[in-house]
């Protein structure tokens, strides 16, 4: 048993021994290897030292060397900025008079333009005051009492200009009107502002009252004067819708009212107007004349009227006796008012102009009068007699004498004549 256990041990001592042995061996062929290995490598790496030492002193001389020569350049670079700055400190100073100077010149503009600044306000303030001499701003019909350079005007401002002065416009003045708002107008002076307005519309030229609003525009007639500013040559009287011309009122040589016209005298003139007109004088019909004019009137309208007719003349049985006569007749023209009448009555003898009152006629309060002239019947029309009307006189006198040679107690006779 002993003996078993003992050779057990002595194997395991020979394995172990032989397995240590086995494990020396390859220890120190492994360090035989590797001290190759690391002398090799040692070997190479001193090498490397070597040569990157070497290529290193290169570099760092090379360096080194561009270096001094960046440090040669810098100073030389400094040197130079030296220099510059040297220059660089007078130009500054230069400068600084300049700038100096610059300053001092600026303060005194400053200075000087404050005061332009105070003077033009005050400038801006007489130009203002000046100008309100000549001309009144207004808006919205409110007058601008502000200068007007800081009224602030408001979006759509409703603005108005008068002006304060007489206006001489030397070069002309255009005013554009329409048929609105936009018209020449005059006006006096008074409260109500009785106005005229003038405007350019379809090709002609409106004159006509300013439409009135609140107040009642009085003005009712356009005057035209003569060069003396005396004289009336035309009126057109807007109230009633008449026009005068050659005067106002009756001294007008023609009234138009309406589409109707009036001409108290007409004078038919055989050449032109600047010539001297030798007016024909009616007095003296029959006999030579020189002339160029003929005046026209009612008279010679009348005298183109033809009255025809009889008369009756009826002798008196009173004593002293009462003759009536008795006139009937038509006109081929209306006879206007105020027109006298004359019928020639041969059969009477009286010598004297007496009144004959109380006619009788048919229509009724057609005479305003009716008088004897000798051997004529002269009766004055009170109204119109129409034509182709017939008219019925009846007079009855003690003041008709019949002439002695008729002793017929009734005489007729026929009427036939012009007026």
């Amino acid at each position: 048993m002993n003996d078993l256990i003992y050779n057990i041990i002595i194997i395991v001592l020979v394995i172990v021994l032989f397995l240590a042995y086995i494990l020396i061996a390859y220890f120190y062929s492994s360090y035989s290897n590797y001290k190759e290995d690391v002398d090799d490598n040692f070997e190479k790496t001193k090498n490397y030292i070597n040569s990157s030492i070497t290529k290193l002193n290169n570099n760092i001389h090379s360096s080194i060397n561009e270096n001094n020569t960046k440090i040669n350049n810098t100073s030389n670079y400094i040197n130079d900025i030296n220099s510059r700055v040297n220059r660089v400190d007078l130009k500054s100073k230069d400068y600084y008079d300049e700038v100096k100077s610059s300053i001092n010149t600026t303060n005194t503009n400053l200075n000087n333009f404050n005061s332009r600044l105070t003077s033009n306000d005050i400038n801006l303030d007489k130009f203002d005051t000046n100008l309100k001499q000549f001309f009144q701003y207004k808006a919205n019909g409110t007058t601008i009492n502000d200068a007007i350079y800081n009224y602030k005007f408001g979006v759509s401002p409703n603005l108005s200009l008068d002006l304060l002065r007489n206006v001489n416009a030397i070069s002309g003045m255009t005013i554009e009107t329409d048929n609105t708002a936009n018209s020449f107008r005059l006006c006096d002076k008074s409260t109500n502002k009785n106005c005229m307005d003038m405007n350019i519309n379809n090709k002609g030229l409106n004159i006509f009252p300013t439409p009135s609003g609140t107040n009642v525009n009085t003005t009712n007639n356009i005057y035209i004067y003569d060069k003396t500013k005396t004289n009336i040559i035309a009126k057109f009287d807007l109230e009633n819708k008449g026009i005068y011309l050659g005067g106002d009122g009756e001294n007008a040589g023609m009234f138009i009212k309406d589409s109707d016209v009036f001409v108290k005298k007409i004078n038919l003139l055989n050449g032109d107007y600047a010539s001297v007109k030798a007016i024909y004088d009616k007095s003296k019909k029959g006999q030579i004349q020189s002339f160029n004019t003929y005046p026209v009137g009612l008279d010679d309208i009348n005298n183109q009227t033809l009255i025809t007719g009889i008369y009756v003349i009826h002798r008196g049985s009173e004593t002293p006796p009462i003759n009536k006569i008795i006139i009937n007749f038509k006109s081929s023209n209306d006879i206007p008012a105020g027109t006298s009448i004359t019928f020639n009555i041969p059969e009477l003898s009286n010598t004297t102009n007496e009144p004959i009152p109380s006619p009788e006629t048919s229509p009724a309060s057609i005479l305003s009068s009716v008088s004897l002239n000798t051997d004529n019947i002269k009766i004055t029309t009170t109204s119109l007699i129409q034509k182709d009307i017939n008219i019925r006189i009846k007079l009855a006198s003690p003041l008709f004498t019949i002439d002695s040679d008729k002793d017929e107690t009734t005489i007729t006779n026929i009427i036939n004549h012009r007026l």
